[in-house]
């Protein structure tokens, strides 16, 4: 299954657990997923799962724009205006 996950700016930098569902046909489950710190808008993460013959879940993170910060491949921008 591939699934996008939003994440703020805040759990990007932070990292986060999340609920989410995935829906196979008639069926929808629960799983939660821990996304670890420093993700980035696109990143992909690969979860295997307990129990399924290890099925794999592959989430894209997708990080909501912040009015004031930004992430770079250098690091974390703060725009301040003057």
């Amino acid at each position: 299954s591939i699934i996008e996950v939003s994440l703020s700016i805040f759990d990007a930098i932070r990292g986060v657990r999340k609920s989410i569902e995935i829906t196979e046909g008639a069926t929808t489950r629960k799983i939660s997923i821990h996304v670890p710190p420093g993700v980035r808008n696109g990143s992909v993460i690969r979860f295997r799962q307990k129990g399924s013959a290890g099925e794999e879940v592959v989430i894209i993170a997708r990080v909501a724009a912040h009015p004031a910060l930004s992430m770079t491949p250098k690091g974390l921008v703060v725009e301040v205006p003057i």
